[in-house]
């Protein structure tokens, strides 16, 4: 096997995830790793216009069922589980809001969750703009916006709850948008990268619940 060749997860009901060999291992190493930062990429084919259509894991229909800290993202959150448990093996700690730090009024990590013997917060993310193409200015204000929000969660968390680092998941529609957050991410201050892994999901389906957050009709 080549560092291009793919490793892919394809799954009865048609969702399959696939990432080059040499991002598999990075990923790997990166989140074992207390230190590392990194991005990779990571490609997620969902085969369905519902998320009903899926066979959702028991923690991915616990993120999706359960409140968060508002907006209208429980699919994408919800599906970001369900990838890293059919690929990595990822088992759901607990929810947004069952995750206790020591302010109220600290950022909040979406989920927690166990890999690897070690625990992850992670934060997910969809990367849009309204009416025009994502773009590297676009990715530069989402990246420092929930890269600081790792930080301040990563720093806020109780102990009964602290992770060993957290992943920032981020949903792209296009190549285009990919693009966008990896010259984005080259421009992060090493502090705020901090430890984090960024894997970026691109599903090349900008019309996907992932997005919408409802089915498409």
């Amino acid at each position: 096997m080549t560092t291009n060749d793919l490793v892919h997860c394809v799954s009865p009901d048609g969702l399959r995830v696939w990432m080059t060999a040499r991002d598999n291992v990075n990923f790997i190493e990166s989140v074992c790793d207390l230190k590392a930062s990194a991005i990779l990429v990571q490609n997620v084919n969902i085969p369905c216009k519902s998320i009903e259509d899926l066979k959702l894991s028991e923690g991915a229909k616990a993120v999706l069922g359960s409140p968060n800290a508002g907006g209208n993202s429980e699919m994408s959150e919800a599906m970001s589980f369900e990838v890293l448990k059919r690929y990595f093996g990822a088992q759901l700690e607990k929810t947004e809001m069952s995750i206790e730090y020591e302010w109220s009024i600290s950022k909040k990590t979406d989920y927690l969750c166990t890999m690897f013997k070690r625990k992850f917060g992670v934060s997910v993310v969809r990367a849009m703009s309204f009416r025009k193409p994502f773009d590297v200015n676009d990715a530069i204000r989402l990246l420092n916006k929930k890269l600081h929000g790792v930080n301040m969660s990563s720093r806020d968390v109780v102990d009964q709850d602290r992770w060993t680092k957290q992943i920032l998941h981020v949903w792209a529609k296009d190549q285009a948008t990919v693009d966008a957050i990896q010259a984005a991410y080259k421009l992060m201050s090493p502090e705020l990268l901090s430890n984090t892994v960024v894997v970026i999901s691109l599903t090349n389906n900008t019309g996907s619940f992932v997005f919408t957050n409802k089915p498409q009709l």
